[in-house]
């Protein structure tokens, strides 16, 4: 069952707790929504609208049968994407196994290795 309005609402609740804490100038704040299913958005639109008054900005990131026009209502403007299941599988396969490769090089103490294996990435 699609549970955007709810995600969001309670992405706002976390943001709300941590903005009392002093916040870095340059800091941005950004919700990731992944969805699969296309649902009802007057919810999502609502708690949409209450995150960008917090500054916080909703990248809508579809995949399955959601249109790309769904995302653009409940994400901020010009953050909705639309991906297929297995691109994804395959992009977040090679981005853990580069973090794992840095991760390791990091623990051998040499700079220069840990420099060219993040300019690689």
């Amino acid at each position: 069952k699609p549970q955007s309005a709810q995600a969001l609402r309670e992405a706002k609740r976390l943001l709300k707790l941590e903005s009392s804490e002093p916040q870095a100038p340059d800091r941005q704040q950004v919700v990731l929504h992944l969805t699969a299913a296309p649902e009802n958005t007057k919810d999502s639109q609502k708690a949409l609208k209450v995150l960008d008054a917090l500054q916080v900005s909703v990248l809508g990131l579809g995949i399955g049968s959601v249109k790309v026009e769904h995302l653009m209502k409940i994400s901020s403007p010009g953050l909705a994407f639309k991906v297929d299941a297995d691109e994804l599988e395959d992009f977040l396969q090679d981005a853990f196994r580069e973090v794992e490769e840095i991760l390791k090089a990091s623990h051998t103490g040499d700079p220069e290795e840990i420099l060219r294996r993040l300019e690689g990435a």
